[in-house]
């Protein structure tokens, strides 16, 4: 398969071991048998992955801003 790498605006190269990651766990997430768009955002291993999550983004002190860039856009900064 040919890769393209998109380095315009938004979304761009993903590595091909972390799309075959989430290509495996689309079906089955961590064993679970079932996949992460599956899950509760109650679950267990949901509130597991999103805390490992928010904990990775405040590392690297990261600003996430959402709905995109407007006047209306909302900025979050995560830090420890």
């Amino acid at each position: 398969m040919r890769r393209v790498f998109n380095f315009s605006a938004g979304p761009g190269v993903v590595p091909e071991e972390c799309l075959a990651q989430a290509r495996d766990e689309m079906l089955d997430w961590g064993g679970l048998g079932y996949s992460v768009i599956e899950a509760s955002h109650r679950s267990e291993h949901f509130v597991a992955l999103m805390h490992e999550t928010v904990g990775l983004v405040r590392e690297r002190d990261v600003e996430i801003s959402l709905h995109g860039e407007s006047e209306n856009s909302r900025r979050i900064k995560i830090s420890s």
